[in-house]
């Protein structure tokens, strides 16, 4: 048998497999075009010039592009294993290699960088047609505060009288099995009730950011729960906000921390993220819009409250302000987009330039909340401060703005009472 290798590529991916000694009409290849064959399988026979049958082995793992039995020739295609799931390529089955650079999306699914980037530009040329960005959205104390203590039917009902469908109870089944168990182990669902409470507005959020953005859910919970609130979501606002194929989850992730990487490889210039959290999302959180934690649920690290929830109107308008920044940012990168020359500009720059003009250069001073033995530029108001554009200096003088402090202090300039938790 001889190969000859098709020399207008410098990877060598195609193969030519010619069988010149194999006997007239002898020559058989059990598959047809465009199937798969492994290394080192039989794939096929012939009879040689001395009466031999030989079997025709494939040096390779790959899919027949062409067999031309005149000839006695076969084309294969080198397999460039590209995605693979359960660590075997999804292609030709074969167990790929540690070594292998892959990118994960899920816990058992990879793709190549060249796949991964192919897949990557599809979709982000759908998104840019459609004029829409990415948006990577947390569950849990970004668009709700969920609970696993027990209420009362009568407290369950309360609630619900008061918040409406912002209040509901969710059953999480997931499997449960010994620590050692046999092939004849069934597993066992382990249910557990948790109650949820909802961002207020978050249905008009979702209903005024739909047209601008593809939605991902991207959170640390786990895939069962995060599958719930997903179809809770769905069915009660009558529309598919959220897709369980745009879900990453705890339970797909291979490392903590969070990344743009594991979703849009090469692309973060228009993706944003809305989290109550940034530490979360190492060298990502320049596409962060970091708003407040959401509590409703008593909680003693941050409520000082005599019942187990809230009671009464729920005064709060986070997503309302987080849908105008969002929104500001798409019209802001389509605006670049559409008049120059379809150059794309970056979502970083344009939320940081947004950020930075709230405090619009105001001088800021702290007075008695942190000890002399803190670094003020190291805490979390030297971060926001910073963040949104302010100067923060340690000593008082009459270039000060505003002053943060505990207790309020009359002959100051101005004063400001921030309320940011350490």
């Amino acid at each position: 048998m001889q190969i000859s290798k098709n020399t207008k590529t410098e990877e060598e991916d195609i193969a030519k497999l010619e069988f010149n000694e194999a006997d007239d009409k002898s020559f058989k290849i059990y598959h047809n075009e465009g199937v798969y064959v492994q290394k080192g399988r039989k794939m096929g026979e012939y009879m040689n010039r001395l009466g031999n049958k030989v079997p025709i082995i494939s040096d390779f793992y790959g899919k027949i592009l062409k067999i031309d039995v005149e000839e006695k020739t076969v084309v294969i295609e080198k397999c460039k294993h590209e995605i693979v799931l359960y660590k075997l390529c999804a292609s030709c089955g074969c167990e790929m290699p540690k070594s292998k650079p892959f990118i994960s999306i899920h816990s058992q699914l990879s793709f190549s960088q060249s796949k991964a980037k192919e897949e990557e530009e599809s979709v982000v040329k759908k998104y840019l047609d459609n004029r829409k960005l990415i948006l990577l959205l947390d569950i849990d104390n970004t668009i709700l505060h969920a609970c696993p203590f027990n209420l009362t039917k009568e407290e369950y009902e309360s609630l619900k009288t008061i918040y409406g469908w912002e209040i509901t109870e969710i059953i999480i089944a997931t499997p449960f099995t010994t620590l050692s168990p046999s092939p004849y182990t069934t597993p066992v669902l382990h249910k557990q009730k948790i109650v949820l409470k909802f961002r207020p507005m978050l249905k008009t959020f979702l209903e005024n950011i739909r047209d601008k953005y593809e939605i991902y859910i991207y959170t640390h919970a786990t895939k069962e729960y995060a599958e719930e609130v997903i179809k809770y979501l769905n069915k009660t606002f009558d529309y598919e906000y959220f897709s369980t194929h745009r879900l990453v989850a705890r339970t797909d992730l291979l490392i903590e921390a969070k990344s743009i990487k594991r979703i849009f490889p090469t692309t973060d210039d228009m993706v944003v993220i809305v989290d109550d959290r940034t530490d979360v999302w190492g060298e990502d959180t320049k596409n962060v819009v970091n708003l407040v934690p959401y509590f409703f649920f008593y909680d003693d690290k941050f409520f000082k409250i005599p019942t187990k929830y809230k009671i009464g109107k729920d005064e709060d308008y986070v997503l309302f302000s987080v849908e105008k920044l969002i929104n500001f940012i798409n019209e802001a990168f389509y605006f670049y987009y559409g008049n120059f020359n379809f150059t794309r500009t970056n979502v970083k720059t344009i939320l940081r330039n947004k950020m930075r003009g709230i405090f619009g250069g105001w001088n800021f001073n702290i007075s008695g909340i942190y000890g002399t033995d803190v670094d003020i530029y190291d805490t979390r108001h030297g971060y926001i401060i910073d963040y949104l554009g302010g100067n923060l200096f340690e000593e008082y003088d009459d270039d000060i703005n505003i002053i943060i402090t505990k207790e309020f202090k009359s002959n100051y300039l101005s004063f400001i009472n921030l309320s940011f938790r350490n």
